[in-house]
């Protein structure tokens, strides 16, 4: 049987059908030249509704994040980070010379403590990271907050990871265009599918692009990628059907799990999480045996035998959900006796 990888929060389903005539289309002269972004970015503006002078395409969100710290932080700046959060957040922090001081979100909500980013911020803290939705517990971070605490720290970055953000109700793009210490980052990897092709943005104030764009790498992004990319925004209707397709799984996620007794935690993005106790070893064990790959959480702050689970089409989710109830049963756990 084929495996089902839902370790990485990409989609998974059908795939978009303009994506294989913009595959096809690629002209094989342009493998033999440098990238020319200028017209593809201008087109990526307009999907955001930004200006170009106020956005910079990336290799996906982690090059951003990695700018992002490269032109703002100095040796031993301190940087904010959700915890539990995106691993990568922390991973280039150091690599920029940074120092990562953990943000512990409340238990069991995973919500955001401000209190404690305006201690971090007394403490001469440079960049305040956050996820909106965060990544692995789901949960966001109202733009009121968010905006409150940006506009009465003004001598602070505030970045924010909109990576899952075509799954949110709203976006803090308009803010941040407003305001002079406020980066929004998003991908094309998930709604839209193209995580293999590794495109993201940076988007914010023209004050802070400026100093960004003069650290960027001129070919971040490949010109398969930009061809793609580019064949592909016109449509908006895929991105669209794939966040209504992970919306109707979610709610058929949350109904059968719920009838099976199961603890489970739902945010806004395209992944939950399920405890299974000190099942977790054989309950994975079972599962990787149909080759059905997740994400064990228990190495993260407040989530130890949970395990994260990307969510895919509804063909998806049921393929899912059979494995699940025949790992469970070879494995013996009920999950209404979880401890």
């Amino acid at each position: 049987a084929k495996s089902l990888r839902l370790d990485f929060n990409e989609w998974i389903g059908s795939e978009n059908p303009n994506l294989k005539t913009a595959v096809q289309s690629f002209d094989l002269v342009r493998a033999n030249m440098y990238p020319e972004g200028e017209k593809v970015l201008g087109k990526v503006s307009e999907q955001f509704g930004v200006r170009t002078s106020q956005l910079l395409l990336t290799n996906g969100t982690d090059e951003a994040f990695s700018n992002v710290y490269r032109t703002f932080l100095n040796p031993g700046d301190k940087v904010l980070i959700p915890d539990p959060g995106y691993t990568m957040m922390t991973f280039y922090t150091l690599l920029c010379q940074g120092t990562p001081v953990s943000w512990p979100l409340h238990l069991p909500t995973f919500d955001y403590d401000w209190n404690l980013a305006r201690d971090f911020a007394k403490e001469g803290g440079k960049i305040v990271t956050l996820a909106r939705p965060n990544n692995p517990t789901g949960s966001g971070a109202c733009i009121d907050s968010v905006l409150e605490y940006a506009q009465s720290h003004p001598n602070q970055l505030v970045l924010v990871d909109e990576a899952y953000g075509d799954f949110a109700a709203d976006t803090l793009i308009p803010s941040a265009l407003a305001s002079e210490n406020l980066l929004v980052l998003r991908t094309f990897s998930k709604a839209w599918g193209l995580a293999g092709l590794r495109v993201g943005a940076v988007i914010g104030p023209e004050v802070l692009l400026r100093d960004l764009k003069k650290t960027a790498s001129p070919y971040s992004v490949n010109a398969f990628a930009l061809h793609v990319l580019e064949a592909l925004l016109p449509d908006k209707r895929w991105p669209a059907r794939a966040t209504q397709l992970i919306s109707e799984s979610r709610e058929t996620l949350k109904r059968e799990l719920n009838q099976r007794g199961m603890r489970t935690h739902f945010g806004g993005g395209n992944f939950f999480l399920m405890y299974l106790g000190k099942s977790l070893p054989a309950f994975l064990k079972a599962m990787e045996a149909r080759g059905v790959r997740l994400r064990d959480q228990s190495s993260k702050r407040g989530l130890e035998n949970w395990v994260r689970v990307s969510i895919g089409a509804p063909e998806i989710t049921k393929r899912f959900i059979n494995l699940m109830d025949e790992s469970l049963t070879e494995a013996a756990i009920n999950p209404r006796e979880v401890v």
